[in-house]
């Protein structure tokens, strides 16, 4: 048992991005290294306390580094002493990153950490066997990624989302209608400026050609979103299906975090 009370003090996001969109040309690491650096920046933690440690959850990887989370913590400014490690969980992998660090406080082994997701699908890896011959003259195949060692268990997130549908009896209408109402919410939402505060802006340098692009703003919501619209589009994992491009999640980039600590830690600090 213990008498260690886990507290949130702040959290931070960057807008984020649709898959292939204004911030394709960042890796996840990168990412999650403006998040993190926009938190340490708004608490100003550091001039106050160490931070014991970063988990940064991703369910992709990141190809430009070994732990991307040691990478984004470094490109943040936090120091070496500083423990990194990153949480891979298909789905989850951002609130399971939130856990470990909360695991960690209530255990004793750290006071103040910060947690929380990072992701860019326009920079999804693709991986490679190292036993292929290297001067073959045909491409090497890309290894296909799987969920389970037992191949009819290998349900991606859209198909499990059709047994959810099932095991839980949610109409297609249903499922419109939340998408409907979330894409209406967020939208009003971002006209009010009701994000603002929490958004880390992303700086894209200006070339000759083009100029420099400050990214702020969420590219996935639709305001033109309709529930006609909506009831018009196919099922897309399966004949008869519920879920559709439209209903279901969306691809994207960004990253979010958020401070965490003690409650007695917290009080200390002010």
């Amino acid at each position: 048992m213990t008498d260690r009370e886990v507290v949130f003090v702040e959290g931070v996001r960057t807008a984020f991005g649709r898959m292939g969109g204004t911030i394709r040309g960042f890796w996840a690491s990168k990412l999650g290294g403006i998040g993190l650096k926009g938190l340490v920046a708004k608490t100003g933690i550091l001039e106050k306390s160490p931070v014991d440690g970063v988990f940064c959850g991703t369910a992709l990887g990141c190809s430009n580094s070994g732990n991307p989370a040691r990478w984004a913590t470094l490109d943040a400014g936090l120091g070496y002493e500083t423990t990194a490690s990153y949480v891979e969980m298909q789905c989850g992998s951002a609130i399971d990153s939130i856990n470990h660090a909360a695991w960690k406080i209530l255990a004793g082994q750290a006071e103040v950490m910060i947690a929380g997701g990072m992701e860019s699908y326009s920079q999804a890896p693709a991986k490679f066997s190292m036993s292929l011959e290297p001067y073959r003259l045909n491409a090497p195949m890309p290894i296909r990624q799987q969920l389970s060692p037992v191949i009819d268990e290998c349900i991606g997130m859209g198909l499990t989302a059709e047994n959810l549908q099932v095991m839980y009896d949610i109409s297609r209408e249903a499922q419109d209608e939340f998408s409907y109402q979330s894409q209406m919410r967020a939208t009003a939402a971002m006209e009010s400026g009701r994000f603002d505060d929490e958004i880390v802006p992303i700086v894209i340098p200006g070339s000759r050609k083009t100029p420099e692009i400050v990214f702020d703003k969420d590219e996935h919501p639709r305001a033109d979103t309709t529930r006609e619209g909506l009831a018009r589009l196919k099922p897309a994992f399966k004949e008869n299906g519920t879920v559709t491009a439209g209903n279901a999640s969306g691809r994207n980039d960004g990253s979010a975090f958020v401070l965490m600590m003690t409650a007695d830690k917290a009080r200390e600090l002010g």
